[in-house]
């Protein structure tokens, strides 16, 4: 049976009949790719299928036209790769004694690493911290869902004693505090490192998204992720645990992965405009916050952002949350608050389908003043502003880059192994590399200034350019003490 599909399926081929058969995708990264019937019952859940209608860009698309490509296709690919990768691991190393279920779970994990994420991805995660619960992270709403998945969906049967809580510690969990199923994995600690690796970075997870992401962006993507697969090798290491390590000669392949990623938020995750548009439409969410209810499997209703506590009600949110807020109707019965918000929540969306954004006014590269939050700064300026633009009219955005370990060498947390001793793993050092690659600092801050109103615009360029005089000043007296 062929089914014509719009998308990341091009065409599905589904084999007969038979648990042991594959269904065959045309992935426009990857190619034709196989997952087991198994995970396609996991895929044609409505848990999964809600991932269709989130896209993997959020508002980058107004950006780049052609990032439309959702956070669907991205579960598919990082489950192919993390397939991919345990069978290389698999056939290359017998001696780890990776089996078919160590396979499946890590599989299902990829599959299920991003359904926590909200309408419009990151912004929505922004949303949440503002307006109800600060500490809110979507990778414990994947673990949460994924649990509900299970359980709404009947899949009990797929999973051996041990699994569903192994896979939920595969999506995210912090090491020392995992269990897995027996124990916490020893002597196979390593695949906590497929999916989501928090010691080094260096995962499927990624892999998938920088050559998604520069497909659908139009941007060269460097990173030969198939080679750096093919290269790993499973190592005991200076702590007595098993890690993936690396071949020397691939660390330059390594810092050109880091580089990709810097070249993905300076000029699509973090692009000036894309900041511009998700600003707006958290601000938009909020002001719509109490009014926008969702039914939660509770029966209850809840707001956009205390849906994050029934994950009936978060399960059912999408993109097409903007759509509502643009199409919410009023009436005589409503009260003037509500009125005052809800219009001003539809200006926002009427401006961003008109193009009339937030405007950036002003920036100011390499920032140090760590004690310095944005709010501050909004302060200051208004400040200096003498009155001729308030609080509402600015909004400051402290942007971050990194290499994706904060200040850190990402390199660091390597270990490394070499074609004469492929056996033995040695902690990464800076003479590996060429030093032409490898940067001086790998963090840098920038200011950005935005103006809500567009007839304040020049005043408040004036006010944030006589901010950046005295900061300096302050600066230069600092170092000249």
């Amino acid at each position: 049976m062929k089914n014509m599909m719009n998308g990341l399926f091009s065409e599905i081929d589904v084999m007969d009949n038979d648990s042991s058969q594959s269904v065959t995708i045309n992935d426009c990264v990857h190619g034709h790719i196989q997952l087991s019937r198994d995970l396609i019952k996991i895929v044609d859940t409505p848990q999964i299928q809600r991932l269709r209608d989130l896209k993997q860009l959020g508002l980058g698309s107004y950006v780049y036209p052609g990032a439309t490509h959702t956070r669907f296709a991205h579960c598919i690919g990082v489950c192919h790769l993390a397939g991919t990768f345990m069978w290389q691991l698999h056939n290359c190393q017998p001696e780890l004694k990776i089996t078919e279920r160590d396979i499946f779970c890590v599989q299902v994990a990829g599959l299920c690493h991003d359904l926590g994420h909200g309408p419009f991805s990151h912004m929505f995660e922004k949303a949440v911290k503002e307006g109800y619960k600060k500490d809110w992270k979507h990778e414990q709403a994947s673990v949460t869902l994924f649990a509900k998945m299970v359980e709404d969906n009947e899949l009990g049967d797929l999973f051996q004693e041990g699994e569903i809580n192994f896979i939920k510690e595969l999506i995210h969990s912090e090491e020392g505090l995992r269990t897995g199923r027996n124990g916490g994995e020893e002597n196979k600690e390593f695949l906590y490192e497929i999916v989501s690796n928090e010691r080094t970075g260096l995962d499927v997870d990624k892999f998938d998204y920088f050559a998604r992401d520069c497909h659908a962006l139009g941007l060269s993507n460097m990173f030969d992720h198939k080679r750096f697969m093919l290269m790993a090798r499973v190592l005991r290491c200076e702590d007595n645990k098993l890690h993936i390590c690396h071949k020397d000669k691939e660390l330059e392949n390594l810092i050109v992965m880091f580089q990709t990623r810097f070249t993905l938020h300076m000029f699509a995750y973090k692009h000036s405009v894309v900041c511009a548009l998700d600003k707006m439409v958290c601000d938009a969410f909020l002001l719509a916050d109490e009014y926008l209810l969702t039914q939660g499997d509770d029966n209850e209703f809840y707001s956009l952002t205390k849906s994050v506590e029934n994950m009936g009600a978060f399960g059912r949110l999408s993109d097409s949350v903007l759509h509502r807020i643009r199409d919410y109707q009023l009436s005589e019965e409503d009260d003037d608050q509500k009125k005052k918000k809800i219009k001003a929540a539809q200006l926002l969306v009427e401006r961003i389908a008109k193009r009339r954004l937030y405007t950036l006014v002003h920036s100011v590269k390499n920032y140090k003043q760590e004690e310095m939050t944005g709010e501050r700064i909004e302060e200051a300026i208004v400040k200096l502003g003498d009155g001729e633009f308030e609080g509402k009219d600015i909004y400051v955005q402290i942007a971050q880059f990194d290499f994706g370990m904060k200040r850190k060498n990402p390199l660091m947390g390597l270990y490394v192994y070499s074609k004469q001793n492929p056996d033995k793993a040695v902690p990464f050092d800076t003479n590996m590399v060429s030093h032409l690659l490898l940067p001086i600092i790998f963090s840098e801050r920038i200011v950005r200034v935005y103006c809500k109103d567009k007839d304040k615009k020049e005043k408040m360029k004036k006010a944030a350019v006589e901010w950046e005089k005295q900061l300096l000043k302050a600066t230069d007296a600092e170092q000249s003490k």
